[in-house]
C-alpha cells in the first residue's frame, strides 16, 4: 500500500461517525432479541391454554380401600377425542382385601378407558373403581400396566402422555382399611 492509499483510507476511517455504526449494530442485535423473545412469549402463553390428560391411580376418600383409575384434564384446555392404551390387559373390579380372600377379576371391556371419552374440560375427570391392593396384585402380578393417553386440541393431536399405573405403592397404606 502507498503513502496516498494509506492516507485515503485514514482520512476515510477519521470522517466516519462511529456511533452511528455502533447505534446500527446495536439495534439488529436487539431486534434478533426481540424477536427470539416474541417466540418464546407465543410457545408458553399457548402452553398456558393447552390440555393435558393423565390416569393415575388413588384411592377414594370415602372408602379408603378401594383403588380408582383417574383420567383428568390437569391443563387449561378443552381436550377432545381422548383415547388410552394400555401396555397389557387391564384387570375390571379386581377385589380382595386380603391374599386368601381374592376374587377372579375379568378384564376392563367396556368404558370410558375403553371406549374412549369425546371431551373432558379443564379440571374434569373420570373416576373408575378399579379394586382393592390384594385383588389388583394377584391381578397384575408383577407386570407393570402403563398407559398412554392421547387427546386433541381441537383437530391438531397432542403429544401423548405416558402414565405408569402403580398399585405395589399404596402397600402398608390407608387401602388396608387402617386409618
Amino acid at each position: 500500500m502507498d503513502d496516498s492509499t494509506a492516507k485515503l483510507t485514514a482520512e476515510f476511517i477519521s470522517t466516519l461517525d462511529w456511533s452511528a455504526w455502533i447505534t446500527a449494530l446495536a439495534t439488529l442485535i436487539l431486534a434478533g432479541l426481540t424477536f427470539v423473545y416474541v417466540v418464546l412469549t407465543r410457545k408458553i402463553l399457548a402452553g398456558q391454554s393447552e390440555p393435558c390428560v393423565v390416569l393415575t391411580v388413588v384411592h377414594d376418600q370415602q372408602r379408603s380401600t378401594i383403588l380408582q383409575l383417574v383420567a383428568k384434564n390437569v391443563g387449561a384446555g378443552l381436550a377432545r377425542d381422548v383415547r388410552f392404551e394400555f401396555s397389557h390387559p387391564v384387570p375390571a373390579r379386581a377385589f380382595g382385601m386380603s391374599p386368601e380372600n381374592v376374587e377372579k377379576p375379568g378384564l376392563m371391556e367396556d368404558g370410558p378407558l375403553i371406549d374412549g371419552i369425546p371431551a373432558l374440560g379443564p379440571g374434569e375427570s373420570r373416576e373408575i373403581d378399579w379394586g382393592q391392593y390384594h385383588g389388583l396384585i394377584a391381578a397384575i402380578g408383577e407386570q407393570e400396566i402403563t398407559a398412554i393417553c392421547r387427546f386433541k386440541k381441537g383437530s391438531k393431536e397432542m403429544p401423548p402422555v405416558e402414565c405408569p399405573l402403580d398399585v405395589k405403592s399404596f402397600l402398608h397404606t390407608s387401602t388396608f382399611g387402617i386409618e
